[in-house]
């Protein structure tokens, strides 16, 4: 993993698999509220929130908002 801080946000450049990242029981009591970007370079990114589950694929850009429930999971993705 690599990050550049940008003007008022981060900038990560990631390679992973298999961990997974769940907001669900923690979305009423972290307080984030803030939109991650999540721009697919290869692999899948399969993930789950109120409209069900879904995968991004390389090219795909997922928007995602902290303050709901949603849970990641990376299949040997490259993320930027």
């Amino acid at each position: 993993m690599r990050a550049w801080r940008l003007h008022g946000s981060i900038l990560f450049d990631r390679r992973l698999t298999g961990v997974v990242h769940s907001r669900r029981a923690r979305v009423e009591s972290d307080g984030f509220d803030h939109i991650v970007m999540h721009a697919v370079l290869e692999g899948r990114l399969l993930w789950s929130e109120a409209g069900g589950d879904k995968v991004a694929g390389a090219g795909d850009i997922l928007l995602m908002d902290t303050s709901q429930p949603s849970r990641t999971v990376p299949r040997d993705v490259h993320l930027l």
